[in-house]
């Protein structure tokens, strides 16, 4: 009878994907995770097979507790344009807070690894999608908001926009002035075409 499980994953994903995101792949070896975990590294690979597999669980984590979490929270409240903007400032308040510079882990992921592997470029893809159809939604529902002209084209905004939010996160990996992220952010909002009434606000 096997022996039950002291530690779900529900507890151990949240502590691997954190490293994972601070130190990247090839920097966490299996003493930092055995560390991390609690674990000893057989009950490492019995639990997850390999470090491999752990890392994509981790990933699977960050889109489920802190992609989807961050679009809920800020692209599906009341004020749709609002809701946009604080999305992007609160993607790099680790700077104004001192913080080690986190980025995105998906973002981390795709400069440190070459995504060939199909699991792994499965869960990148996963991840754009994912960003790309909030942007489009939000976008909509400003339109519907009389926030952003009837005749923008939503789907191409909202693939500019996750062209910025990728580069503002490299961009906030070394710039450790707030003022100049917050600048960019300013740039890449005017690009979108608002009504007066938005711009009045």
């Amino acid at each position: 009878m096997p022996r039950p499980r002291s530690v779900e994953d529900s507890e151990l994903l949240p502590r691997a994907m954190l490293l994972f995101w601070r130190n990247g792949y090839a920097r966490t070896g299996i003493r930092e995770l055995e560390q991390t975990l609690g674990m000893k590294a057989p009950s490492i690979y019995n639990r997850f097979g390999s470090k491999e597999a752990l890392f994509h669980a981790s990933i699977a984590h960050y889109l489920e507790r802190v992609v989807r979490y961050r679009i809920e929270r800020y692209l599906r409240g009341p004020d749709a344009l609002a809701g946009l903007r604080e999305f992007f400032d609160t993607t790099y308040d680790y700077v104004t807070r001192g913080r080690a510079p986190l980025s995105c882990l998906l973002v981390n992921t795709a400069l440190e690894l070459q995504p060939d592997e199909p699991e792994l470029a499965r869960l990148l893809d996963q991840g754009g999608l994912l960003i790309r159809g909030a942007f489009r939604e939000v976008l909509q529902r400003a339109q519907a908001q009389g926030q952003l002209r009837a005749d923008a084209d939503v789907s191409s905004l909202a693939e500019c926009l996750y062209l910025g939010l990728q580069g503002l996160l490299v961009c906030s990996k070394v710039e450790r002035n707030p003022r100049v992220l917050r600048k960019r952010t300013d740039a890449l909002f005017q690009l979108l075409p608002l009504t007066a009434a938005a711009t009045q606000r």
